[in-house]
Parts: structure tokens; C-alpha cells; sequence
């Protein structure tokens, strides 16, 4: 459902110094319009439609370009020095607003230059303003020249911890200016996709939380026959499920190997009698015995539980999956630091329409780091009693697992390009410091993607990566698909999700 909001006047932006100063220093986001924009994503509104109350993204529209763009800095006053310095060198001197707002006008002038701040000083305020192509600071009724924009920054700390409040940038147009051959885009003003938020509020859902997957769905039949019918669809999806998770599995040498070594001497003597039988029968006998899969048939996105449960009967081998990571938080208010009890997890789980919004909307290249902006999102009320501030949490591990693995959640109605849009995102090499903060001592810290399990329809594929190129099984069959290119096209053509992403430390692989 689409939904326009009346109109909204104000003054230009009012922005927390605290999350710019996260934003761009934690997650190396250079851009100053883009880190604005990604603060201003955080901000969500509910669905007015009755009955729904989803809370979405929303996208700022504007069509006319103000004179002068002002953004106001909210300050918690008790920053440290190094504080202030990591939040000012946030800061650009030149923005182009189409890069924070959807521009719908028809002025080619959209870039604007910072031209003077009003900085609080203790008691007093100073103001600092650009004059004859330099910097200066008016302070009571003297005036300093501080000189270049390097050393703008640098006032801010060696001076009493000056802080930035309100900054007026001024339209381009305005000093007869023409910012970086815009005249050249007289031609053609076509705003690049890459400085616009295509997407629709009502089609891009929020990060839904871990615990859903654990919620069952149980159809209510009235029909015995459809009863019956429906439960032997659901059960054959659940098969397909398992069977593309183990096909999965496979290709990943360290499961491989640690199976062939050791699972399949005990296993063997208590399944069957049979020795013909091959090592990946005999694990999927097991695991047939084992799951309720006709009871219990698949959810959407049901298959990250189905893993969870696959491990939950290995213990021996789901070692290799754990990640154990701890929390910690500095409030920025109180300065509490707090570290949480480790966490153990088997990975990510990440929304994919927060995925493609987080990426394709706000430039974000790095497949890692829009990763770990998504779990920013996530923040944690300081616990010190009076206090109550929201502050980003960092994750943090010190043991590398042997395999990484990512779990999307679909909402299983995405059109052929929202599915490319969102696969076109993923990588298939990552260094896990990207996504965590990591305090072992172990160098390899590298992953490559070997395996996937898809959703295909009512059944599962798996595409893995094979003598030097990618294949999709299904159901018996197998074809080759060549590069990463022609995955990400078969995907988009055959409306196929990866739901479960295995990563491979490089390591494993002699590399």
C-alpha cells in the first residue's frame, strides 16, 4: 500500500552528533550526505491502513531547492575531546542535497557549500564562517583566522572543545558558482540512480526479529481429503529442504572431511547393515528418522529452522557453525561502558528487503559492511538507573568459526527485479572484520561463498560453487551455470532466493 504524507515545512535537518559520529567513523561511510541519509533511514513510520501498523522506511521527497540548507547538531554536552573530533571530521564543506533528499524539481544547482557555523564555547557561542578563501572566528568582539578547513577541525578540540550547532550551507547558484561541470549537465539532468532512494515505503519491511522462525504455521483444513493432500505437499517440500541443505553441506571440505572421518564408522554400524550404502545416505537416513518433517512442515523462510534443527542433531559437527560473540556498549550519555554476556548464534539472519534498501538505495558497496550497518539498527537502552539513553552496540569475537553463515528472510512476493536487486548485493568474498569486531590473533579472517540453499517455487535448489564454476541441483538434475553472472541472471529468471548462505573460511581451503 502506498502511502503520501501531507506535506512537512521545517528548517532543514536536525541531526544526533552522536550518530553521525558512529556512522561514518565505525563504518568508514566517507560520504557526509550519505551518512546523513542513512541516519535519517532509522526513522521509520507505521502503516495507516487498518489492521496493519508495519513500520516502513520512508522516502523524502522534496521539489523545490531552498536557498540555504541548514543542519542543526543535537549534542549530549559531556563529549570528550576525541568525542567532538570524530564527529567534526565527519563533516564536509560541500553536499549535494539530492544525495540526502529525492530531488523531483528541475534546477540543475543542487549542490550546496558550507559557508558558517554557530559553535557553542562554554558559556558563549562563536561563530566560524568562510571570508576571502579562508576560515576565521568571531568570538565577543574579536576575530581569529584560523586559515583551511584541516585546521577548522582542529580548533575544535585545542580550543576548550568548541562544538558545531547549527551549519548553513549555502546553494552553489546563490556565489555564482557552478560546483564539479554541472554545466555539462544542461544535456542531460537525469539524477544517477545511484543518488536516489528508489523504493516504495510500503514494500520495503523492517529487519523482522530472530524469534519468528520459531513460530509454526498450522493450517486449519475443513476437507480431510485436502487435508491429506496438503500435508504430503508440505512434507515433499520439507524433503526437498533437507536434501538441498545436505547437497549444500557437502561442499564444504572441513563437514566433509570431519563426517568421513569419524561420523560415518559409528553411524554405519547402527543404521544399516548394508555397506553399499554411501556416507550421504547414511547421514540423511538419520536425519530423516530424526526430524518430524511431516508434522512439523516448513514455514516461509522455514528453512533456516530446519538447519538450526540439523545442527541441534549434530553436536559434533555444528562446531564448526557457532559463532560466539559478545556486546558491548559506551553510553554516550552516562559514559557507562557495559559488555553483555556472549551470545551464541550459527551466523546471521538478515532481512532481504533490508538488505537491497540498505545497499541500492545508499551506495554502499561493501557486501560486509551493509551487514553491519543492518545489525546497527539494533541498539541497546543504557541499563544505569536515570539514564535510559539508546546507544549502537559493537559485536565482537576472538575465535573464528570454520564456516559463516547468512540466512535471509523473503517475504515471498518480490518481483524478478527486486530479487535481483537484493542478490546483486551479495559477494562471494568477505573478510568477517568487516561484520565484527575481531580480537583473535589468527590472520585468516577471509571467507569464500561455496554453497546455497534456494527457494524455487514449493521446492529447493542448491547452487554451489564446482571445479572452478557455479551449478544448481535440483531435485535429481543438475546444470551448470558458469560464472557468478550467470547466477545472479538464473536467479532473477527463474524467480529463485537464496535463504542460506555458507561461507567457507579460506584456510580450509589451502589458500
Amino acid at each position: 500500500m502506498n502511502m503520501a504524507y501531507s506535506s512537512q515545512r521545517s528548517y532543514g535537518i536536525i541531526v544526533n552528533a552522536d550518530s553521525l559520529r558512529v556512522y561514518n567513523s565505525v563504518f568508514v561511510i566517507r560520504a557526509f550526505e550519505t551518512t546523513l541519509k542513512i541516519i535519517r533511514l532509522n526513522v521509520k513510520m507505521l502503516c495507516d491502513k487498518e489492521g496493519c501498523g508495519k513500520r516502513n522506511y520512508v522516502q523524502r521527497v522534496i521539489n523545490n531547492l531552498p536557498t540555504v540548507f541548514t543542519i542543526a547538531l543535537q549534542w549530549e554536552n559531556n563529549e570528550t575531546s576525541c568525542d567532538i573530533f570524530s564527529t567534526v571530521a565527519a563533516l564536509e564543506t560541500e553536499i549535494c542535497i539530492s544525495a540526502i533528499c529525492r530531488y523531483e524539481g528541475d534546477s540543475l544547482y543542487t549542490k550546496y557549500r558550507l559557508v558558517s557555523m554557530a559553535c557553542s564555547h562554554g558559556d558563549q557561542y562563536n561563530c566560524i564562517a568562510y571570508e576571502n578563501s579562508r576560515w576565521v572566528r568571531y568570538f565577543g568582539s574579536e576575530k581569529e583566522v584560523i586559515g583551511d578547513w584541516k585546521s577548522v577541525v582542529n580548533i575544535f578540540v585545542t580550543h576548550d572543545n568548541i562544538r558545531p550547532e547549527i551549519l548553513f550551507f549555502e546553494s552553489a547558484r546563490q556565489r555564482g558558482q557552478v560546483v564539479s561541470g554541472q554545466r555539462d549537465l544542461g544535456k542531460s539532468r537525469k539524477i544517477s540512480p545511484s543518488q536516489i532512494m528508489e523504493m516504495n515505503p510500503s514494500e520495503v519491511q523492517e529487519v523482522r526479529k530472530f524469534e519468528e522462525i520459531d513460530q509454526k504455521l498450522e493450517p486449519e483444513l475443513s476437507d480431510s481429503n485436502t487435508e491429506e493432500s496438503e500435508e504430503k505437499l508440505l512434507n515433499a517440500t520439507s524433503v526437498s529442504a533437507l536434501d538441498m541443505i545436505l547437497k549444500s553441506l557437502w561442499k564444504i571440505s572441513v563437514f566433509l572431511s570431519d563426517f568421513l572421518r569419524n561420523y560415518v564408522q559409528e553411524a554405519q554400524h547402527n543404521l544399516t547393515d548394508d555397506e553399499s550404502v554411501l556416507p550421504q545416505d547414511i547421514l540423511r537416513i538419520f536425519l530423516l528418522d530424526n526430524l518430524s518433517l511431516t508434522t512439523h512442515p516448513l514455514e516461509a523462510n522455514g528453512v533456516s529452522k530446519l538447519f538450526l534443527n540439523i545442527l541441534e542433531l549434530l553436536p559434533r559437527w555444528n562446531s564448526h557453525f557457532k559463532v560466539n560473540e559478545v556486546a558491548k556498549t559506551n553510553c554516550v550519555r552516562c559514559k557507562t561502558d557495559r559488555a553483555y554476556s556472549g551470545e551464541c548464534s550459527f551466523g546471521l539472519i538478515i532481512n532481504a528487503n533490508s538488505l537491497r534498501v540498505f545497499k541500492s538505495a545508499l551506495v554502499i558497496y561493501t557486501f560486509a559492511t551493509t551487514l553491519k550497518i543492518i545489525r546497527l539498527n539494533a541498539k541497546m537502552l543504557c541499563e544505569k538507573e536515570g539514564c535510559g539513553k539508546r546507544n549502537y552496540v559493537q559485536h565482537m569475537i576472538n575465535k573464528l568459526p570454520s564456516v559463516f553463515t547468512i540466512a535471509f528472510e523473503w517475504e515471498n512476493n518480490e518481483t524478478g527485479k527486486e530479487i535481483f536487486d537484493t542478490i546483486s548485493v551479495l559477494a562471494t568474498k568477505i573478510d568477517i572484520r568487516k561484520i565484527y569486531k575481531y580480537e583473535g590473533d589468527s590472520p585468516y579472517t577471509k571467507y569464500r561463498l561455496v554453497s546455497m540453499v534456494c527457494s524455487h517455487g514449493d521446492g529447493y535448489n542448491c547452487v554451489a560453487y564446482e571445479n572452478n564454476g557455479w551449478v544448481r541441483h535440483f531435485r535429481s538434475e543438475k546444470e551448470v551455470i558458469g560464472d557468478w553472472d550467470g547466477v545472479l541472471n538464473k536467479f532473477r529468471e527463474l524467480y529463485i532466493r537464496p535463504e542460506i548462505l555458507f561461507f567457507e573460511n579460506t584456510r580450509q581451503e589451502g589458500y
